[in-house]
């Protein structure tokens, strides 16, 4: 009897620590002989909003490469990124690629789709869930 509970307990407990564990997706990257961490805005947008698929890295990278072009604003992107993560800290992803689509588009700039359903056993999803 003892050692059921104590199974079960063990269990629990262990289900509990590997509930929120997070892994950093890209190395930092410090620039030596600083004293500060200088994060490359592409590495704190992939880890910050956990974007762990390729489809979703490669949004991000296009919306780098849009701030680099001076068509998006750095600021812009930095208050999406924290709304979004306040908003959901868990996945702010979608939270992050929604709001930035709808400044995008007030600004009539066009942002690559991303398809937030994925594929499962060869299946294609819907189209009204695919956008």
């Amino acid at each position: 009897m003892f050692g059921l509970t104590l199974r079960y307990a063990t269990v629990g407990i262990l289900t509990l620590m590997t509930q929120h564990v997070f892994a950093q997706i890209t190395p930092s990257r410090t620039t030596a002989g600083t004293a500060q961490a200088v994060v490359r805005l592409e590495d704190q947008l992939i880890n910050g909003l956990r974007a762990t698929r390729e489809e979703q890295q490669a949004f991000l990278r296009s919306v780098v490469v849009l701030s680099d072009q001076g068509k998006l604003d750095k600021r812009l992107i930095n208050a999406i990124y924290v709304w979004s993560r306040r908003r959901q800290p868990l996945y702010p992803f979608p939270f992050f690629e929604r709001g930035l689509r709808i400044e995008a588009q007030k600004r009539g700039i066009a942002l690559p789709v991303v398809n937030l359903v994925q594929r499962v056993g060869g299946v294609t999803p819907p189209a009204s869930l695919t956008r």
